[in-house]
């Protein structure tokens, strides 16, 4: 698809990149950490939960940061977001490490609330950082947000072996304690020298008002309006609740598949992470080529060969299989996951921050969706009664065809990019203008 140069891979050297960036690597390494804790509490016997609770908690918690998402993102667009963007990491950390100690109390509720509101500080930083890095570079944002994500998806690998590494220790105590847990407490200092960091690097709101009538320029020579742009995004909006969908379900169900077959949590871990570290180091690359080539051919390519990977996933019959489909999987499907963002940035008709905050926002909620729906449809909807002789006796199409399922939704949002017309996909999503006939001499 082309050669990549060393102009062209460089990083960007703008700090407020490096800001952004660097935040969301911490971010997601705590977020990512959650579930982990989340389990380790309720196996411990700190706090017993069924399965029930965990996935409601979980699934709550994705919710509050998604929903969250455009109104922090418009927030940001008016104000630069510089304490949006900080303080939402730090938001994280904190309410990350109460939710831990109030696990102690006993209480379900106690607990919980703090769990979910952690996805308020992930929902407030990650439209603002995603519409700096995207504008740190105008002439490249695909290229800055493929790097940008590639940080998250380094975050995603990261936190549950760190999180499995620090509760190892009171993994061993017969009744863990909260003492027990000062290593997951003492983590969130590596917050102290990286808040600073950002605060100095993303913009003050006098130095982003500075900057508003370029923006609002550029907006404007696009000469597009929310009536002009809502059939394309009405198209898009499907592709994304499909392919998310597909993409961020089969995710999540990656490890359940792998323990079916008997394999312990150190190889299927290891199988996750292969599967977070190519869709973030390969989106590099996908973000050069829409650059150079442009965004339809780019995704329509990906999706393409990447959706028949969730369908060979459970053919594998070695775990060196399931490792090498599931890392092409992520590589190829999972890894334009930043040009989807770029798409919708250069799409909708308002600041970068709200149509970051739309775009992030409907793909977490679709995976959401995603883990959910296939979720059923591998056991069954009988699976979440509360009567365990009825659960344990639901039937559903089973874990294999559900990713079978997975890859043919896939498949069939390739053919949604090919109903978006050309002009949505530039670069200025510059609509064509009619040309004026000459008027008639008198």
């Amino acid at each position: 698809m082309g050669v990549l140069t060393w102009a062209q891979a460089r990083f960007p050297q703008q700090r407020v990149f490096w800001a952004v960036s660097l935040g969301h690597l911490v971010n997601d390494i705590f977020m990512s950490m959650g579930p982990v804790m989340l389990v380790f509490i309720s196996s411990s016997g700190i706090l017993p939960m069924n399965a029930a609770q965990l996935g409601l908690a979980v699934s709550l918690r994705q919710i509050a940061g998604a929903l969250s998402q455009p109104l922090f993102g418009g927030i940001g667009d008016r104000t630069g977001g510089r304490w949006l963007g900080a303080g939402g990491v730090a938001w994280v950390i904190i309410v990350q490490t109460l939710s831990v100690l109030l696990a102690f109390t006993g209480s379900f509720t106690l607990m919980v609330v703090p769990f979910i509101a952690v996805g308020l500080g992930s929902g407030a930083f990650h439209p603002v950082a995603a519409s700096h890095a995207a504008e740190a570079d105008p002439d490249n944002q695909a290229r800055n947000m493929s790097y940008f994500f590639m940080f998250g998806q380094l975050g995603l690998a990261i936190g549950p072996v760190l999180g499995g590494i620090l509760l190892q220790g009171a993994a061993q105590a017969d009744d863990p304690t909260a003492s027990s847990l000062m290593s997951v407490y003492l983590v969130g200092l590596i917050g102290i020298p990286l808040l600073p960091y950002m605060l100095g690097g993303i913009p003050q709101k006098a130095a982003h008002a500075a900057g508003q009538a370029a923006r609002t320029a550029r907006r404007a020579a696009s000469k597009l309006t929310w009536r002009e742009a809502a059939a394309p995004l009405l198209i898009v909006s499907l592709f994304v609740l499909l392919r998310s969908m597909a993409q961020q379900g089969s995710a999540a169900f990656i490890p359940v598949l792998l323990e079916q077959r008997g394999y312990d949590p150190a190889a299927y871990g290891f199988v996750t992470g292969l599967y977070w570290i190519a869709s973030g180091m390969v989106g590099v690359l996908w973000g050069h080529w829409a650059d150079r080539f442009g965004l339809r051919r780019v995704l329509l390519f990906a999706v393409v060969v990447g959706s028949p990977t969730l369908i060979l996933l459970p053919a594998t019959q070695s775990l060196f299989a399931a490792a090498v489909v599931a890392t092409l999987s992520g590589a190829i499907l999972s890894g334009t996951h930043s040009l989807i963002v770029v798409f919708l940035q250069r799409l909708i008709p308002a600041g970068k921050g709200f149509a970051t905050g739309i775009g992030l926002g409907g793909i977490f909620v679709a995976g959401a969706l995603g883990s959910v729906f296939y979720g059923l449809l591998a056991d069954g909807p009988a699976a979440l009664s509360a009567d365990p002789a009825v659960a344990a006796a639901s039937t559903g199409i089973g874990l294999e065809a559900a990713f079978v399922v997975n890859g043919l939704m896939a498949l069939a949002s390739a053919g949604l990019l090919l109903l978006i017309p050309s002009w949505a996909y530039q670069r200025q999503s510059a609509r064509p203008v009619p040309a004026v006939e000459p008027a008639a001499a008198d």
